[in-house]
């Protein structure tokens, strides 16, 4: 069992990458999430594994958008605003190579995959600081994952464009559970051998 493990592993065709970057929500009206991320991947032709590790500081009022700033200062509406702060994703994933010229290679791919996220609650945009809403103002999620990338890469160096859709259900002052599915948006640097 050991011996076709390692087979597989060192199998013609198949590659390690390593990348890393920065990125973006973009899809949540109250919040601008900026990230830095890492990637571990293994690619066996054109199916693979991955792990992703994302952290997010808590940068206060500064992640608000102008409009949770309108709404919290100006008319004293308490939006609900939760921030991922990390995220450890596992995927699965299929890539097409779409198209190569010498050692320049443009690849783009589709994963699915499960994942552990952290999240932090605004309480101060909430205007709660109730035991309930303190009670889970710090939550772990069990996540589902989707991605979409797009790389270029020449030689074992590339740029890597990558969406995430990370959907998990939050509960919020104990009481109300919330369904969010924020969208990451990143750019990195790859390196593959």
């Amino acid at each position: 069992m050991i011996s076709l493990l390692f087979l597989a592993l060192t199998a013609q065709g198949s590659e390690v990458g390593l990348s890393a970057g920065f990125g973006n929500t973009v899809n949540d009206p109250f919040v601008n999430r900026r990230f830095v991320r890492a990637d571990v991947e293994y690619l066996l032709d054109f199916v693979g594994a991955e792990v992703s590790l994302l952290y997010s500081p808590d940068l206060g009022d500064s992640d608000w958008t102008p409009l949770a700033k309108q709404l919290v200062n100006d008319y004293k509406i308490s939006p609900d605003i939760s921030k991922i702060t990390s995220a450890v994703l596992l995927q699965g994933k299929v890539l097409a190579r779409d198209g190569r010229a010498g050692s320049a290679r443009v690849t783009t791919g589709l994963g699915v995959g499960v994942g552990l996220v952290s999240t932090s609650d605004d309480l101060v945009a909430l205007g709660d600081n109730s035991e309930s809403a303190m009670a889970t103002a710090e939550q772990e999620h069990l996540a589902w994952t989707m991605s979409l990338q797009s790389e270029a890469t020449w030689g074992g160096i590339g740029i890597r464009l990558r969406m995430d859709r990370v959907t998990y259900t939050e509960v919020i002052a104990t009481e109300t559970e919330e369904k969010k599915s924020p969208v990451c948006l990143s750019l990195g640097l790859l390196l593959r051998g």
